[in-house]
């Protein structure tokens, strides 16, 4: 028998030799490691084929320019990183790659390096088109407050509002925007303050366009718009003096023509504002904290109201008792002790469920110490009614990108007013030691607002807190209000010779500031009538929510006509009709009549613009602390403020 592989003859009789066996199984060893290696060569890619392969590859892929690539790459930073606060390191995570390999396999994943670039360009961009859009705008207002992060680091938080400027058809809406969230280090001192709003002030050429700056009391703040206001004061002519012209010569000022007049009463103008106004909704936080140190006749109710909504929060037997009971959608919100409305909240939750029922789940359980008794279900439902139009106040003057500055005064004239009847009427029968010292808080905190609406002369109420013009003139502008509550403000005392005076007296205030306007505005007032449409006719609307606060204040008739004077226009004015709608909209009524009342058209915008609380500057921090997150403390300051930045600047609106 021949082998094929070693091509030896083997007998087929048992007398083979064993050196003849061991040299075939040896050939054959080898023949088999031949064939081994043989398949592992044919196997093998080569150098040129596997070069070949990886371009292929790389060729599938999008290029850097590529729109889809460009597109999803934006995407990913500006709705998932920005907007949705997700990490930037997710763009290296494996399975978000796997992800955005399935949605788009052409797509070639960024690194985090470059997602940190593309941050840091889009926050000089977005700064450079609020600096373009801040160029045109005559009168701008900031909010103004610092924040500390979980590292307590502490951040300048610096919000702008004002209305876009010559601006036509319905584009006439409040705009908010943030100009910094930036790390401030060291001591929060009042020069300190100081100097970094300057700075910013500086960056975005609005020195001399700033006409109100909210801020809390507090001393620190206090100091540095004081400070503030001097350095911009200080600031030299920005057209130039001569210095051997000597300004405080009075002939210098004597007979000045019309056209010179106009324009050194516009100088003064630009250059004479900036004024520090208190925070609204700050006071009114610590006048409802003054009338609830108060609440002594109502604490025990108080007290059993919150160990209940604990009990809800901590217990999760109790919680699966309570959901059987009332339902999934019913819950008991906790009480933030820094916020007095979420304690209201907490009380009229409480008192909105059957007592019966929650008497016998609480006494089931061993709570009977917990029982509410038809008596202190009494007292925390007369204190919710004395509390309810605090919080309406608070709502109305917590607004973003709405009118808010408008209802402050009238809100604190219409709360005077509930608590002194409720006292006077003996309406409370467990509150009234509350609703007094409400009463009193509300006339201490607010005292410069109060004095503003004495008919006698009184002393300067400008450095008091709220003694500012702008409260009055805000709610002359807000056609659900004008003058409306002057009746609120009256005593029984005045004579009808008295309220006149006060009118006059408050009417003299509105045609300073509607002069001093349009003298900013000098270029646009004359044209501002050409450049709009006929107001339209009114059509039929759904019947307004009625309000607690503002129950008292009657309406006005319509009998519009086109007049030409100020003195006409400030009649029509006070003639057209405007019931309280609290979603009403101020700045479609004045853009609807701006050609009807154009000499009041640029005074409203510009009183209206202006907020009444440093609420949008606090949202800010909100949203800074939900980046912020404790897994995400390894972040620092610089990418902190950027995200912070850009999250609160939508780069679509820019």
């Amino acid at each position: 028998m021949l082998c094929n592989i070693t091509y030896i003859t083997i007998s087929g009789n048992l007398s083979v030799t064993v050196l003849q066996l061991f040299g075939v199984q040896c050939r054959h060893t080898e023949y088999r490691a031949q064939l081994t290696t043989s398949a592992d060569e044919s196997a093998q890619t080569s150098v040129k084929t596997f070069f070949s392969a990886s371009a292929s590859t790389a060729a599938s892929k999008y290029s850097n320019g590529h729109s889809q690539q460009k597109a999803i790459t934006s995407s990913i930073i500006q709705d998932l990183i920005i907007n949705c606060d997700l990490p930037i390191s997710i763009v290296e995570n494996t399975h978000f790659r796997h992800f955005l390999s399935i949605v788009d396999s052409k797509y070639a994943p960024v690194s985090r390096t470059y997602v940190n670039s593309v941050i840091q360009k889009m926050v000089v961009q977005v700064k450079t088109s609020i600096q373009e859009k801040l160029t045109t705008v005559k009168a701008v207002n900031l909010t103004l407050d610092i924040w500390s992060d979980r590292k307590m680091r502490s951040y300048l938080g610096i919000t702008a509002h004002f209305v876009p400027h010559n601006s036509t058809g319905n584009s006439n809406q409040l705009q908010s925007l943030l100009l910094c969230c930036d790390r401030i280090e060291g001591s929060h001192t009042g020069e300190k303050i100081a100097s970094e709003v300057e700075q910013v002030l500086d960056f975005y050429n609005i020195r001399h366009s700033v006409d109100y700056v909210i801020t809390d009391n507090a001393a620190n703040m206090r100091k540095a718009m004081t400070l503030t206001l001097q350095a911009i004061q200080s600031t030299d002519d920005p057209n130039g003096m001569d210095e051997d012209e000597d300004v405080d010569d009075p002939e210098m000022w004597e007979n000045l023509n019309e056209a010179d007049a106009d324009e050194v009463n516009s100088t003064v103008t630009a250059h004479c504002r900036f004024e520090r106004l208190s925070c609204f909704d700050h006071t009114l936080n610590l006048t409802v904290g003054d009338g609830l140190k108060e609440s002594r006749c109502v604490a025990t109710a108080v007290a059993k109201s919150c160990k209940i909504t604990s009990l809800l929060h901590t217990s999760a037997t109790f919680k699966g008792v309570f959901e059987q009971a009332f339902g999934t959608d019913k819950s008991l919100p906790a009480a933030v002790s820094t916020r007095w409305n979420s304690t209201l909240r907490q009380l009229k939750a409480v008192i909105g469920l059957d007592m019966k029922e929650l008497a016998a789940i609480l006494e089931a359980h061993g709570h009977n110490h917990l029982v509410l008794s038809s008596r202190e279900h009494s007292q925390l439902a007369e204190l919710v009614d004395v509390l309810d139009p605090f919080l309406e106040a608070t709502l109305l003057t917590e607004g973003e990108k709405v009118v808010t500055i408008s209802f402050a005064l009238p809100s604190v004239l219409s709360l005077i007013k509930q608590l002194q009847e409720m006292i006077d009427r003996q309406q409370l029968k467990f509150c009234n030691p509350v609703a007094k010292e409400l009463l009193k808080s509300l006339r201490h905190r607010f005292r410069g607002m109060l004095l503003h609406l004495q008919v006698q002369p009184v002393d300067d109420v400008s450095c008091m807190a709220f003694g500012s013009d702008i409260y009055i003139i805000s709610a002359f502008f807000d056609p659900r209000f004008k003058f409306q509550w002057v009746e609120t403000s009256t005593t029984d005392g005045q004579s009808q010779v008295d309220v006149q005076t006060l009118l006059n007296k408050l009417h003299d205030i509105v045609r300073a500031f509607v002069k001093t306007t349009n003298a900013l505005y000098k270029c646009d007032t004359a044209t501002s009538a050409g450049n709009d449409t006929q107001e339209t006719a009114t059509t039929s609307e759904p019947p307004r929510k009625k309000s607690k606060l503002f129950g008292t204040i009657a309406t006005t008739q319509s009998n519009s006509t086109a007049h030409c004077s100020l003195s006409s226009q400030l009649t029509t004015y006070m003639s057209l009709d405007c019931e309280y709608d609290p979603e009403f909209d101020c700045f479609a009524f004045w853009q609807q009549h701006r050609r009807q009342l154009d000499k009041l058209y640029y005074p409203a915008l510009r009183a209206l613009s202006a907020p009444a609380s440093s609420s949008p500057v606090e949202r800010v921090f909100s949203k800074g602390g939900l980046i912020m997150r404790p897994l995400r403390s390894k972040l620092s300051d610089a990418r902190v403020s950027a995200l912070i930045f850009l999250k609160c600047n939508d780069m679509k609106r820019m």
